[in-house]
């Protein structure tokens, strides 16, 4: 069986490695539904397969390999102050390495995208279609769990796993930035997008997926206000406002202890309440119970963190973290905000969300130069990022940081494109002035 199984592996890396954009789309699907895979091995073991397969491929196949230089610099700061604390504190090998690919592994997705020479406007196209009918044909399955009554809210999630609502809706927000930059290039029609933005909008409210108001909302209002400027768009805008009123009147007729309408729940959802039990920590209020519980009011600590892999959950001992065999309880490993503070401190976490705010500033200045697709994808991406930080751990999940690394990486690709290009056009223009100049300069005219 051994024997077999190594060998239809080896067949799979074989034609995964001839193929790029077969393991680049492989390793979307597998990335989307890796929490929901328990089948002979854990979808996160498949994800560290597929990203080693990547790093050989960039190896085996690539004479010069690009990069992003900025996001890259930024990336190995994050990476050298979060390894700091580990000077003094120590780990193993085996939580250094599998917390740094959970933190850090996005990169070789980016790189990998980055370097596929193929990756143009038709492979593009086929990504957004693969996006969007896998999350459209997913909450089909979470429909059906629903109206069948045996799941709770936690659970309504199609085929991504327990307790993955907030990821669901975390892509649905992707899955509204590729959908609102397809309408914006005409791609989709007005009916078409309304009817498709109507499916993260009833998920919300089945699922009791209350940042899943907010995030559309802004996303909504971002896009039909201040990129899709119009009258068309005001009267898109008024539509969906009149549908989120209906939907928001059935979220809460399904949850009426979760009107978050109210003032005073909503404080203490935010602030006050714990997440999950006594003793937990809160979306925001999580710094104070940190200093005191974990650091001990150390101001190393405080600034520098535990160091990477201090926080690793597992099921496994031989891969949890110290931080978390002494404080799982306090649930840090739900939200990015706490999780990140507790490994890196205030210095690694400002580093660490610095790699987010390059592709976003990137994305606004092409969205300056050219209107195109993709910037209204990264603008919409970047902006469900930030609302999303203090809600779950998304940043940490291998669905969304692969599909939002990939756009960025497409982003880049054609941006440099599009500047080689142009650069080749006053190349040719400057050599065909030189070439008027000679031809007719004034000694030759006077002979």
């Amino acid at each position: 069986m051994l024997l077999n199984f190594a060998i239809i592996g080896g067949m799979i890396s074989f034609l995964l490695l001839k193929n790029e954009m077969l393991l680049l789309f492989s390793a979307i699907l597998a990335a989307i539904f890796h929490e929901g895979i328990s089948i002979v091995v854990s979808g996160t073991y498949i994800m560290i397969y597929l990203y080693g397969l990547m790093a050989i491929s960039l190896l085996i196949n690539k004479r010069r390999i690009d990069v992003a230089p900025a996001v890259m610099a930024f990336s190995i700061i994050a990476l050298l102050l979060s390894l700091a604390p580990l000077v003094i504190t120590g780990t193993s090998l085996p939580i250094l390495v599998i917390s740094a690919l959970k933190r850090f592994g996005f990169l070789i997705v980016f790189v990998y995208a980055l370097n596929i020479s193929s990756f143009r406007e038709r492979h593009s196209q086929s990504l957004n279609r693969l996006i969007i009918a896998v999350l459209v044909a997913n909450f089909l399955v979470a429909g059906i769990q629903y109206f069948l009554g045996t799941y709770n809210q936690d659970d309504i999630t199609g085929l991504l796993g327990g307790n993955m609502t907030g990821i669901f809706m975390y892509l649905f927000m992707f899955y509204l930035a590729i959908i609102s930059g397809l309408h914006y290039r005409k791609k989709l029609s007005t009916l078409q997008f309304s009817i498709l933005t109507l499916i993260p909008i009833i998920y919300s409210a089945i699922a009791e997926v209350k940042v899943g108001f907010v995030s559309i909302a802004i996303l909504l209002i971002v896009y039909l206000v201040f990129i899709n400027r119009g009258l068309k768009s005001l009267i898109l805008l008024a539509a969906s406002a009149f549908i989120f009123s209906w939907s928001y009147l059935l979220f809460v007729s399904i949850y009426p202890d979760h009107d978050f309408l109210n003032s005073a729940f909503l404080e203490d959802y935010l602030v006050e309440q714990s997440y999950g039990g006594d003793g937990t920590i809160n979306r925001f209020g999580f710094k104070p119970t940190v200093d005191s519980v974990v650091f001990n009011g150390n101001d190393s600590e405080i600034l520098f963190g535990k160091g990477l892999g201090a926080g690793n959950p597992s099921e496994l001992e031989l891969l949890k973290g110290e931080v978390y065999r002494n404080f799982d309880y306090l649930k840090y490993s739900w939200f990015t905000l706490p999780y990140l503070y507790i490994e890196t401190g205030w210095f690694g976490s400002v580093a660490y969300l610095l790699i987010y705010i390059i592709p976003f500033l990137i994305a606004l200045k092409e969205f300056n130069r050219s209107r195109s697709f993709l910037s209204v994808v990264l603008i919409l991406m970047g902006i469900t990022n930030f609302v999303f930080l203090p809600y779950n751990a998304g940043l940490f999940s291998f669905g969304v940081t692969t599909i939002y690394w990939i756009y960025v990486a497409m982003l880049l690709s054609n941006k440099k494109d599009v500047e080689f290009t142009n650069e080749n056009r006053r190349v040719s223009h400057r050599s065909l002035a030189r070439l008027k100049e000679q031809r007719f300069s004034p000694r030759e005219t006077a002979e």
